[in-house]
């Protein structure tokens, strides 16, 4: 027999009046769940599964930051996205049967007697919603705005402050480019003639989106510039891609032009 079978009384108490045949049948036989899959989070918390709600929210966090990292196109978040919503809709009835049954054997640990079991099994059904799961809740919501914006913030005054590793005198030989990147978020490009090319403004240096580290986004103003020799006064913006080895070397990309740049630092 079943332990479903065996302590049905138990899990009837614990599913609460509401739905109770239909829940107790799809713990059977597996069914969809809707709500599940439109809103899983919110579905785990009023059924009191808060360790499997804070998995999810750390598994969804964890999944879009190695999708960042990678650098994969959106439409890859929401394709695996719907996948886990998906995946939970199709188990959620099964995962509330292991929950219930944790439940049991943990009161069954305890000692607890059978009409003790039941007698809280009744005053915390899953159809009751209880100061717990306000707390959860609350709880969840601030974990959420943690990870959505403590992170980014906390990833942002990483960043930049080894931006500050980027200032200095950086040479390409290659190209002969001079860069130098000033504390005063000033930015000199040019060729050593200063004819050929010679580009001076501000800049504004931020961690690339989803980097671990050392990539970098750099955008100049400026409203005075030679390319080509030829002499420019209009205001003008352009971005930069930055990847540094160490802060030693430097691979710097024009997101306009295309132009590759392979800087060393001098100082």
């Amino acid at each position: 027999m079943e332990h479903i079978d065996k302590y049905e009384e138990l899990y009837r108490a614990w599913i609460g009046e509401k739905k109770q045949n239909e829940y107790f049948e799809k713990m059977h036989k597996g069914g969809f769940n809707c709500v599940a899959f439109l809103l899983g989070d919110l579905l785990l918390i009023t059924r009191k599964m808060f360790t499997e709600s804070i998995i999810l929210i750390l598994l969804i966090y964890l999944i879009n930051t190695v999708l960042g990292i990678i650098g994969v196109p959106n439409i890859v978040y929401s394709l695996i996205s719907l996948a886990i919503f998906l995946t939970l809709g199709f188990t959620y009835y099964y995962l509330y049967r292991w929950h219930i049954k944790r439940k049991i054997e943990k009161y069954q640990k305890k000692g607890l007697s059978y009409e003790e079991q039941l007698k809280i099994a009744k005053k915390c059904s899953g159809d009751k919603i209880t100061v717990g799961v306000i707390v959860m809740f609350i709880v969840e919501i601030a974990l959420v705005a943690f990870l959505t914006f403590g992170m980014s913030w906390i990833f942002t005054i990483i960043g930049s402050a080894n931006s500050n590793e980027l200032v200095g005198t950086w040479y390409d030989s290659t190209n002969d480019i001079n860069l130098i990147i000033n504390t005063n978020k000033t930015v000199e490009l040019y060729t050593s003639d200063k004819s050929t090319i010679y580009i001076k403004g501000t800049c504004a240096i931020k961690q690339e989106t989803g980097s671990t580290g050392d990539e970098y986004i750099m955008n100049i103003t400026t409203t005075n510039r030679i390319i080509k020799g030829q002499l420019y006064t209009d205001s003008y913006t352009t971005q930069f891609s930055l990847i540094t080895d160490n802060y030693k070397e430097l691979v710097m990309m024009n997101t306009i032009t295309y132009n590759m740049y392979y800087f060393n630092k001098v100082k």
